[in-house]
């Protein structure tokens, strides 16, 4: 696709974002979208979008936030000047590549905004807010719109795309569109499910391994976000292992997990396919029960689904930004 003809962007930085994004999106937007990834999105689906660069945020450019910005205004200019007419969907994590630009934000995961409002990145953003109108313009002038406003919260976006209604202060005046994505699935058409099936190289047998086992653990990825060290999640999973057997469980990593679990696990069977769990619910994929510490993909299975839910038994500082403390908080939020 030539880039002058590009008429979206989509910046989906996660799985999940990319999924919500192929499915709200007909084949022909699709095919005239340009994507900007990062280490977020593994490779072997990168590389399905030849439409498509990816961003480095551990290069030379991304140690320093002035250098950063500087560069990407030139860098805009010179080789992505399309943007600058697309509508954008996605993230909105990379303020230098969005300064300036209006946006359509795409949740992170089902319940983001709970989950952040618990967050150090929230807190981080509330006081922003309190810093003195000089510099927070002082900030705006130097980083732009979307520098400490994630989430939606910047005054550049204008819609923002959920899988459920809700109702936040800091999206006040902010347009609010509901998709479902069991109907986004169910409406789509035999070809657009096998080139979304494609995308993550699911195929019949993976259906079948899923199928295999009753149990599933939903992993999350604590290590990476410093909650807990690699041994410490590998102990806390072999505690929830046990207490169902291991020739019983089938592993779902988070995409940013990288523990090796074939290793401790041997015995389990592991799905290492980097594609979000709401696509294998929506895709009709059930268990007799779903497992988690406090991963809100556990829902994805809907209301009658038998979750255990490991967080309810943790230390609340481990895992509160990491979603609900509690299954009936999650219910109350993500099922209403």
């Amino acid at each position: 696709m030539n880039k002058s003809k590009t008429s979206r962007v989509c910046i989906p930085c996660s799985t999940y974002v990319l999924t919500f994004y192929l499915l709200m999106s007909s084949q022909k937007e699709i095919d005239n979208t340009f994507f900007f990834f990062a280490h977020t999105i593994p490779e072997n689906i990168r590389n399905k979008f030849p439409n498509s660069t990816f961003i480095d945020l551990k290069d030379f450019w991304h140690k320093n936030k002035y250098v950063l910005a500087l560069y990407t205004l030139v860098k805009r200019k010179k080789d992505w000047a399309f943007i600058f007419d697309a509508d954008i969907y996605g993230l909105d994590f990379y303020w230098d590549l969005l300064r300036g630009l209006k946006m359509n934000y795409i949740e992170d995961c089902p319940n983001v905004l709970d989950i952040w409002e618990n967050s150090n990145l929230y807190r981080e953003y509330k006081e922003f807010e309190t810093y003195s109108l000089l510099k927070k313009r002082l900030k705006h002038l130097l980083f732009g719109d979307y520098y400490q406003h994630p989430v939606g919260t910047s005054s550049m976006v204008t819609t923002i795309y959920t899988s459920s209604p809700y109702n936040k202060p800091y999206h006040k005046n902010k347009k609010n569109i509901v998709k479902r994505l069991s109907e986004e699935w169910e409406g789509s058409s035999k070809e657009k499910k096998q080139y979304i099936l494609g995308v993550f190289d699911l195929n019949k047998e993976d259906l079948q391994k899923l199928a295999s086992r009753k149990v599933i653990l939903l992993t999350q990825a604590f290590v990476e976000d410093g909650k807990m060290s690699d041994k410490e999640q590998i102990e806390m999973y072999r505690t929830i292992i046990e207490h169902y057997g291991e020739k019983n469980i089938i592993i779902k990593k988070h995409p940013r997990d990288g523990r090796n679990y074939e290793k401790e696990f041997p015995q389990a069977l592991h799905f290492n396919k980097n594609i979000p769990m709401q696509m294998l619910a929506v895709m009709g994929v059930s268990f007799e029960c779903v497992v988690t510490v406090n991963s809100s993909s556990a829902l994805s299975f809907g209301a009658e689904a038998n979750i255990d839910w490991w967080g309810e038994q943790m230390d609340e500082e481990l895992i509160c930004d990491e979603g609900f403390l509690t299954l009936k908080e999650a219910k109350q939020v993500l099922l209403h």
